[in-house]
């Protein structure tokens, strides 16, 4: 009985390991990918224990440079370039790959990008009403 705990024991230690590794390889490209591009957006769809993750990457003239895919459900999974996508503008791309299945990450990375940067926030402190200080 022990032996089964100690084998389950070690089966969590290598999946958290193998996540780590994950991790760093998604931040890595997800890093380098930003950088080489002005215009850059992810998107994530998660349905039934299956995610997906997409990076565009665009210049200024909202033209694709770069995408990749991330479909499936173990760590193993890298990050996969599209294929043909280079050159394409977004509404292009969109009605490329709108009907195709398992491509709502991909739409909604194309989403971020169509409604721009979110407004700046003014960030000059609130002035209160009472004199009281905390």
């Amino acid at each position: 009985m022990i032996y089964l705990f100690l084998a389950a024991f070690l089966l969590l230690l290598v999946q958290r390991l193998l996540a780590v590794f994950q991790y760093r390889r998604i931040t890595d490209q997800y890093k380098e990918v930003r950088l080489r591009h002005t215009v850059f957006a992810v998107g994530q769809h998660k349905k039934w224990g299956m995610s997906s993750m997409a990076m565009i990457g665009c210049d200024e003239d909202l033209v694709v440079k770069e995408a990749y895919i991330l479909k499936g459900f173990s760590i193993l999974e890298r990050f996969r370039p599209l294929s043909n996508v280079e050159g394409m503008t977004l509404s292009q791309l969109k009605s490329e790959y709108q009907s195709q299945r398992g491509m709502a990450a991909l739409m909604q990375a194309i989403e971020f990008i169509e409604k721009g940067p979110p407004p700046d926030i003014d960030e000059t402190p609130v002035e209160s009403d009472d004199d009281t200080e905390v």
